[in-house]
């Protein structure tokens, strides 16, 4: 073979070499952005490597697993729940209400939460046992705990993504739907950065610029229930602008123009200060723990006993001390259903 041809060869045969060697050893353009995109990435470069607070990893593994048949798995629970509600005692309307909740449990969300029931809304009515506070869910004993397990399975988080250098690790966590949350794991801590809670009423927030940055000790079992409800500190980012913030020692800190910037004052809107700065402390699963903001930190209603409620009432008075304050509270922490 000529000398040219087998230098071609050569360079063509690194070239295939060096191709297949990128699309096994990165992570897909659409991650990389996604993973640019956080509060805590300075930036992904061109080969891949991910550069962060805690220093720049490499990637490690990709998409480990099809989660569908998990999916399938819930889709044959519903159907099974709807056979045997039909021949439960349950009112027509009871029985309309449930089915119009099973008909979202298999759907993604749509990006802004609105007064509608959401799929991920849905979900977590399955799994804080909505359907077991029906009068006549003896009967239906075995069909509701085959279809809370289905919805608790799927919903399960695990590393779908991962890059990592020594002890500090970055895993972008999904559930059988897609992507929930990243966590970033240094020497102490985790920083876990997840999309806002979306308010009811308001549609200023841009969901898809935004993150909450949660920092956890580093035992903490990010992804298992109440995983990041000891929080050390909290974030708010927009376009990786920091808006708001909070940590135990320093409280919650925000300055208004930077807020106001991305929140912008509204006309129309009969409160003052309308949609003030805040934080909602919630876990990936979407459960509520707080609203945090400048007069101090409101913990979500325990449970709709009288006792809970009264005290949850007291501190709403102490903590939201005036009208765009109260107003969060209906933003978060309720929902018609």
């Amino acid at each position: 073979m000529p000398h040219f041809l087998r230098t071609i060869t050569i360079i063509l045969s690194l070239t295939l070499v060096s191709s297949l060697f990128t699309a096994e050893n990165a992570a897909p353009a659409k991650i990389n952005q996604a993973a640019a995109s956080l509060p805590f990435v300075k930036e992904v470069d061109a080969e891949g490597v991910v550069k962060t607070n805690a220093g720049d990893l490499k990637f490690h593994k990709g998409k480990s697993g099809d989660r569908a048949a998990e999916v399938e798995e819930l889709k044959s629970a519903i159907a099974d729940y709807k056979k045997a509600l039909k021949d439960s005692t349950l009112s027509d309307l009871a029985q309309q209400s449930i089915v119009d909740i099973l008909g979202r449990l298999l759907k993604k969300d749509g990006g802004r939460v609105t007064d509608e029931v959401s799929p991920g809304f849905a979900r977590r009515l399955i799994q804080h046992g909505w359907l077991e506070q029906f009068g006549a869910h003896e009967q239906l004993k075995k069909e509701t705990k085959a279809l809370s397990e289905a919805v608790a399975k799927a919903m399960t988080v695990e590393p779908s993504y991962t890059w990592r250098r020594g002890t500090k690790e970055l895993n972008l966590l999904a559930n059988a739907w897609g992507g929930v949350a990243w966590v970033l794991t240094d020497r102490t801590n985790k920083t876990v950065a997840m999309r806002p809670a979306t308010p009811m009423y308001d549609s200023s927030m841009p969901v898809n610029k935004s993150w909450v940055q949660v920092v956890v000790p580093k035992a903490a079992a990010v992804g298992k229930p109440n995983g990041l409800k000891d929080a050390e500190a909290l974030a708010m980012f927009v376009d990786k602008k920091q808006v708001a913030s909070w940590n135990k020692k320093d409280g919650f800190k925000s300055e208004g123009n930077k807020w106001r910037s991305v929140f912008k004052s509204r006309g129309g809107v009969n409160i003052d200060d309308y949609f003030p700065p805040h934080i909602v402390h919630s876990d990936i699963d979407g459960t509520f723990y707080s609203i945090v903001s400048k007069n101090g930190v409101l913990d979500a209603p325990v449970s709709p006993n009288k006792s809970d409620s009264e005290k949850f009432l007291d501190n709403a008075a102490k903590v939201m001390k005036d009208g765009a304050h109260l107003d969060l509270i209906g933003q978060y922490f309720f929902k018609y259903v």
